[in-house]
């Protein structure tokens, strides 16, 4: 599959999140790109692998860490709506399909945040050893280039007071997308630790049965 290169990446952000030093409350707004700007800690880190043409902020704060990846190229040109779906699980299925994410619980399912389409995930695993058990995660394409957000807690299975923060700071230049009127769903899916996730499995349409897991980011908090 010609997303499956993106694999390793899901492997370098766990282990670049753990060393991640404690930064500041969030106070920055930031620019990813010519479309997108978001509220990051002060004191984000950010690195550039120009190999894989990807840009990464990360920060660290009490509550938990954060990470915004823009992959800064066209994988598949999206000019469909079937084109945007099929590239959103692909993408998805890249980076945690495989062995190394066995341990781990998924849901998956579509919404909308910041003026763009995407799908959006909760992960959470038992084993101890992993210095965030819970992360969430929401992914979108717009102008045929992907756009990651995480957010890793500890111990708590709902998104908290700064990880709502993150999410709700996520603002994408409607305007300016060619997919804004693309859909990204309905998508339903549930792995369960245990198993390992693989294109075929992602196809079908689990049905989600864990009770407390947020399948949506929830809505901005009132004025």
């Amino acid at each position: 599959m010609k997303y499956r290169h993106l694999l390793f990446l899901s492997v370098l952000l766990i282990s670049k999140i753990a060393f991640a030093q404690p930064g500041q409350p969030f106070a920055k707004k930031t620019s990813i790109s010519n479309i997108l700007t978001i509220t990051l800690p002060d004191g984000f880190l950010y690195n550039r692998l120009e190999e894989m043409h990807l840009d990464t902020w990360s920060a660290q704060v009490t509550s938990g860490a954060y990470e915004v990846d823009y992959f800064d190229t066209v994988v598949a040109p999206i000019e469909t709506e079937i084109d945007f779906q099929t590239a959103l699980k692909g993408f998805l299925i890249g980076k945690f399909s495989g062995p190394q994410f066995e341990h781990y619980d998924f849901t998956v399912a579509d919404t909308s945040i910041g003026n763009s389409n995407g799908l959006w995930l909760t992960g959470f695993t038992k084993e101890t050893l992993v210095p965030y058990q819970h992360f969430f995660c929401y992914l979108t394409i717009a102008n045929d280039k992907s756009y990651w957000f995480f957010a890793f807690q500890p111990v708590a299975p709902t998104l908290n007071t700064e990880a709502t923060r993150f999410f709700n700071s996520i603002e994408f230049s409607r305007e300016k997308i060619k997919e804004r009127t693309y859909l990204s769903g309905p998508v339903s899916v549930h792995k369960k630790a245990g198993e390992i996730w693989s294109p075929e499995q992602f196809q079908k349409r689990n049905v989600m049965d864990r009770e407390g897991m947020p399948v949506k980011p929830p809505p901005p908090p009132s004025p």
